[in-house]
């Protein structure tokens, strides 16, 4: 008992011993300052609290659910005299007992991954579903409260099913983004986050502060195509066909309005598996427009960018060279 007492007068050390302060009437205002600190700290702290904060709310059902009674139903039972436990001893052990159960029943993270050129489709548990566009990385970790994944590289499109109850949250450093049900584009540029609605609202959350709350809130409806660049105040914002283009990936389509040539060369390369390569520097304000290209239509692109662009095409064993002929 005497070392019970005294966890509670030193700080926190874990995700476990976190939630237990919440929950015991000790925490104090300095005591959620240090919880952010330490969550801010690294990304498996928060991942940690969040786990176990799911086992503390789902321990509270267990009583009544048939799926743990037949868990613990089928455990080896291990016949041994023991002393009466006080209250206080019981209440810890079923506590224990029931985070062994839940976290046994939690769905596992996974990964999805593509490779360039290629798209996949994902089904989540929810009913949600998310396209993966090439050269992308999504983890998906359904154990906590929250519906969380985190775009590690790349771009993906959401449809997520409505769950007031349950939010999901797309993560990729350093934004979040926050939505109960709708549909949306989210890339990871080199420089930049992208995010693009095509029906609902979405909230674009920036790191948070000390106090565990974010820096900023951006709200975006149906139809607004963002972007948030490091150390940018206020994110470039604009409504327009660009939003409800921005998933065309998923056909293999691309959409480009006064593009530069640079970026729209790689953009047509990211649903390509042959690469298009420009053999020098484009001129300056040299820039691509036309709609809606189809990238796994390349005799269709290469027609277009030597008829307009004056381009010439070289084919080269997994490769395209585009190149400016000598007047």
């Amino acid at each position: 008992m005497i070392a019970f007492a005294s966890w509670f007068t030193r700080r926190p050390r874990n995700a476990a011993e976190w939630v237990a302060r919440l929950h015991s009437g000790a925490m104090t205002a300095a005591d959620h300052v240090a919880l952010a600190v330490w969550m801010e700290a690294r990304p498996e702290h928060r991942r940690a609290y969040e786990r176990v904060s799911a086992t503390w709310s789902l321990a509270q059902g267990l009583q009544s659910s048939g799926v743990a009674r037949n868990y613990l139903a089928k455990a080896p039972a291990k016949r041994r005299r023991v002393r009466a436990a006080s209250p206080l001893m019981f209440g810890l052990g079923a506590g224990l007992a029931a985070a062994v159960v839940v976290l046994a029943l939690l769905p596992a993270p996974s990964l999805h991954t593509t490779g360039p050129g290629e798209v996949a489709t994902v089904s989540l548990q929810d009913g949600s579903t998310v396209w993966l566009n090439g050269d992308s990385r999504l983890r998906v970790d359904f154990s906590a409260p929250l519906r969380r994944v985190v775009l590690e590289r790349g771009e993906a499109f959401f449809k997520v099913a409505h769950d007031a109850g349950r939010p999901f949250v797309v993560e990729a450093e350093p934004r979040r983004i926050v939505v109960t049900g709708t549909e949306f584009d989210v890339r990871r540029a080199a420089d930049s986050v992208e995010v693009s609605v095509a029906e609902g609202h979405v909230k674009v959350e920036a790191a948070v502060d000390q106090l565990g709350l974010p820096e900023s809130v951006t709200a975006l409806s149906a139809g607004d195509d963002a972007r948030f660049a490091p150390g940018q105040t206020v994110p470039a914002v604009a409504r327009g066909a660009m939003a409800q283009h921005r998933g065309a990936w998923r056909e293999g389509k691309v959409y480009l309005e006064d593009t530069p040539l640079a970026v729209a060369i790689d953009e047509l390369n990211r649903c390509s598996r042959i690469k298009l390569v420009l053999a020098e520097e484009p001129q300056p304000h040299s820039t691509i427009s036309g709609g809606v290209w189809d990238a796994r239509d390349l005799d269709s692109v290469l027609f277009t960018l030597h008829d307009i662009y004056h381009l010439e095409a070289r084919r080269e064993p997994g490769r395209i060279v585009l190149y400016r002929a000598a007047p």
